[in-house]
């Protein structure tokens, strides 16, 4: 009876330093993440979600690439003017075509909508 208590005793300390490690390991990919979309938001405009994919692209997980949107203090409605600037210096849009392209790219609805306004101001 004693050797099977010793060994569950193991076995939890073991899954606890497991656990533990890949706690730590957790840790250190999501700041990853988040120090790589900030590094994405300084070059190009992206929506959440369009940022969560390329995230996602980079091959961070779901759940990091998340984390990372979610925490990388993005603005948004900057984001979709920013976007909607960009496509407006390449090519012609009228404002339907572009707010549609905005929604395209994962903006939400008032998102692309902002973007369209203050691109056109």
């Amino acid at each position: 009876m004693k050797k099977a208590v010793a060994v569950t005793t193991a076995s939890i300390a073991i899954a606890v330093t497991s656990f533990a490690g890949t706690s730590q390991a957790s840790n250190i990919s999501r700041a990853n993440a988040v120090q790589t979309a900030k590094e994405y938001l300084q070059t190009e405009a992206f929506s959440r979600k369009g940022l969560i994919e390329q995230l996602e692209f980079e091959h961070y997980s779901r759940s990091d690439s998340i984390y990372a949107a979610d925490h990388c203090h993005a603005n948004w409605m900057y984001e979709a003017v920013q976007s909607a600037r960009e496509y407006l210096q390449t090519e012609s849009f009228s404002r339907q075509s572009l707010y549609e392209q905005l929604l395209f790219e994962g903006f939400t609805p008032a998102q692309a909508r902002h973007g369209v306004y203050v691109a056109y101001r």
